[in-house]
């Protein structure tokens, strides 16, 4: 019993499981044939070939002779050369050429599978460097077809993939029927005195999933040679024979695999230095034809290097170049047009950079005369004038004097630019109009949510509405729009989140009119937009996203009613005039538990932004009677000086409303902050120990509205009783539902 792998014969040709290709026949060439070999019939323009000679020759205008015809059968007498000359000659190929030279003709097949042959096999695998030698369980023409045959061994397919372990070549299809697994220390002849690990017998390599593949022919053999078997002496010598064959497999299959990596590594860097070359030798034509500046300029994405011309592993000839030139210079002509355009957008960012400079100036007298609707940056860059300015000629220079002639015509720029955001937010209060719904009896406090109307406003009612106080916007950022689809919205008020209402002219400076978010690959540093310190967060021309909030606007209509003035006419400033506090009793007359103080003597303190945010959130109803009873209002004359002062000193240390002159319109601009913030910025930013009002900082126009907003500030809590108006002081016990100034939260999350 012969338990090593079968050893090559001198008739074993190739190995009994790889197919044998279909072999060539030579073709029969008679002497007289081979003398007088049969030409092609020539052309019917002879001078084709001569003009075709002369371009190769450089347009020389030197003439040479036709081609010289392939003339076939000069190797007919080969194979009865000697045998020694046959061999030298062989000796020089490639493994490969040999391989394939032994299947053109019975005679040469019959010549170099011999055994007496192998000596010439031996010589030309000694042409590949590093090439591990032939292992002894494989003849030499085996080995070559394994190592350099690019077909698979079961279907023929052309495949790179080469299985060392299990001496084959196998396509990914074939792979699927030909290839089995097994878990990890999986045991074969279990019950016999051979259990044996199967891992250890037959050639295996890690798959899929923590198994071992293995190749379904070899554990077939297995099988059959050990059931062959008599005697346990003999089965277990046969056992021990196999361990050590796949150990001899796995270790020829290592070495085999890196001298395989090392060749696909050289090839690599073959083929990197063939692109390198050729990339090199089309950069040189190009800067010899004056693209040397286009070729520095050239900015991601794009690239000369992955160019499909130029991206290959192919040397770089006359003739290639004159085929690929037009291409390649059309490819130049657009990345010269899109140097020129960086080159000239950059001119405009420098250009624009001076005219924020000149409109920072400008815009910091005007908001301490106390006009702050102004425009910001990317709106004074629209200007006709400016514009015009900042896209000049590249050969005309511009500095801050340029702009000088502009100054005269801000006043009206701006004024027209305030015509157009005021007809914007005319449009906004014409796709808001709404009627109301009929009363439900049963649920008169939900009955108040409005559906569209057909009701068509002309440009200036629209205007006149927009103007008005009980005109309540809301940022569509600050608060998306209820996608709800429960059919009984219409009847009941919306969900109150934490929003805050915005109101006419304040709402004309919200900072999210003028902010969006850039994409990161479109992101230029633009002074005029750049905000540096908020990452994707850029400025832009005002836009108009708002809504108007009609069930928050019915109930700034009440409180309007209920001051005594005329919700058709009164504004905002006359709201502010009047400068009146409020007390909900409803809220008041809650447990202590729910922030009230069950007596209805104690509760928060309202402006009437902030009342009207209260009662849009807490639901209230806003009917003349129930305002009467469930509010109590204080007039200036009847605010005490102690709860005045606290109001104060609760904006002061709350409110975000102070803004840095020194970061207006520039790339750190940050957003409005509480007083003792914005002076710790100025001293620590701009080095300046005792920052002053409207020299360092100032209010920011916006900041009014804040107040709409009770779930992002402290609010004061009072106490009305006996006629007598005093600031509620806390003990620390309830320290849990106070800010960090020690002020009373709007809310209580138990409560909402």
């Amino acid at each position: 019993m012969d338990a090593e792998p079968p050893q090559a014969t001198a008739d074993v040709q190739l190995s009994s499981t790889i197919p044998a290709p279909r072999t060539l026949r030579a073709r029969k060439v008679s002497s007289k044939t081979a003398d007088n070999p049969v030409r092609k019939r020539g052309k019917a323009n002879s001078n084709q070939g001569h003009e075709k000679s002369e371009i190769d020759q450089g347009g020389s205008g030197e003439k040479t002779g036709p081609k010289r015809k392939r003339i076939y059968g000069k190797l007919v007498e080969l194979p009865n050369m000697p045998l020694d000359i046959l061999f030298e000659i062989f000796s020089h190929l490639m493994p490969l050429d040999l391989l394939r030279l032994a299947r053109t003709t019975k005679d040469f097949r019959k010549l170099l599978m011999r055994r007496s042959s192998i000596s010439l096999w031996k010589s030309v695998l000694r042409n590949i460097s590093g090439l591990p030698e032939c292992p002894p369980w494989m003849s030499e023409p085996a080995w070559v077809n394994l190592v350099f045959y690019p077909h698979c061994h079961f279907c023929l397919t052309h495949t790179p993939n080469i299985e060392w372990r299990f001496r084959a070549r196998i396509c990914g299809k074939c792979s699927k029927e030909c290839l089995g697994e097994f878990m990890l220390f999986q045991y074969i002849f279990t019950g016999t005195p051979h259990s044996s690990n199967l891992e250890s017998l037959i050639p295996c390599r890690p798959g899929k999933r923590h198994k071992m593949a293995y190749l379904m022919a070899d554990l077939l053999k297995l099988n059959e040679e050990y059931n062959a078997i008599e005697g346990d002496e003999a089965r277990e010598a046969y056992i021990h024979t196999r361990k050590q064959n796949a150990r001899d497999i796995i270790t020829h299959s290592i070495a085999c695999e890196s001298w395989a990596k090392s060749q696909n590594q050289s090839r690599e860097l073959e083929l990197r230095q063939l692109r390198e070359g050729r990339k090199a030798a089309i950069i040189q034509k190009l800067k010899d034809l004056g693209w040397a500046q286009d070729i520095a300029g050239i900015r991601y994405p794009d690239s000369l290097d992955q160019h499909k011309l130029v991206d290959r592993p192919q040397r770089l000839t006359e003739k290639i170049w004159s085929h690929i030139k037009d291409p390649i210079l059309e490819y130049m002509e657009l990345m010269r047009q899109k140097r020129l355009q960086r080159e000239r957008n950059a001119l405009i960012i420098i250009r624009k950079a001076v005219a924020v400079e000149v409109f920072r100036t400008f815009k910091k007298a005007k908001i301490l005369e106390g006009n702050q609707v102004m425009p910001e940056a990317p709106d004074f860059c629209d200007f006709g004038p400016v514009k015009e300015i900042i896209n000049r000629p590249a050969d005309v220079e511009v500095v801050a004097s340029t702009f000088d002639w502009t100054i005269p015509l801000l006043p009206d720029l701006i004024s027209s630019w305030r015509s157009k955001v005021d007809a914007a937010m005319a449009e906004v209060v014409k796709q808001s109009i709404f009627v109301k719904l009929p009363e439900d009896s049963e649920n008169p406090e939900y009955s108040r949510r409005s559906q569209p109307a057909n009701v068509i406003l002309s440009d200036e009612q629209a205007l006149q509405k927009v103007k008005r106080a009980a005109t309540a916007f809301v940022c569509k950022n600050c608060a998306p729009e209820d996608e709800s689809d429960d059919p009984w919205s219409y009847y009941t008020p919306p969900p109150r989140r934490p929003t805050q209402l915005l109101f006419y002219p304040q709402v004309l400076m919200h900072s999210c009119l003028t902010r969006q978010y850039g994409r990161l690959d479109e992101l230029v540093h633009d002074p005029s937009k750049s905000l540096g310190s908020y990452g994707l967060l850029e400025r832009t021309c005002w836009r108009a996203q708002l809504n108007v909030d009609n069930y928050a606007s019915g109930i700034a209509e009440a409180v309007i009613r209920y001051v005594g003035l005329d919700p058709t006419t009164a504004t905002s400033d006359d709201m502010d005039q009047l400068d009146d506090r409020f007390i909900c009793r409803s809220c008041s007359k809650k447990s202590p538990a729910q922030g009230g103080s069950g007596d209805g003597s104690e509760n928060f303190w309202y402006d009437w932004r902030s009342l009207v945010a209260h009662l849009a959130f807490c639901l209230h109803s806003t009917a003349a009677s129930d305002l009467e009873k469930n509010l109590f209002r204080f007039e200036p004359n009847q605010q005490s000086d102690e709860v005045k002062t606290a109001e104060n000193a609760l904006k002061i240390s709350t409110i975000k409303e102070w803004s840095c002159f020194h970061c207006l319109d520039t790339t750190n601009e940050k957003a409005p902050s509480t007083l003792a913030a914005i002076k710790q910025h100025i001293i620590t930013s701009h080095s300046i120990e005792d920052p002053v009002m409207n020299q360092d900082y100032f209010k920011s126009f916006s900041g009014p509205d804040i107040t709409s907003n009770s779930f992002q500030r402290a609010a004061l809590k009072v106490r009305f009783a006996n006629g007598n108006l005093s600031v509620v002081v806390e003990e620390d016990d309830e320290s849990d539902i106070l800010d960090e100034h020690g002020f009373y939260l709007m809310y209580d999350s138990d409560t909402y």
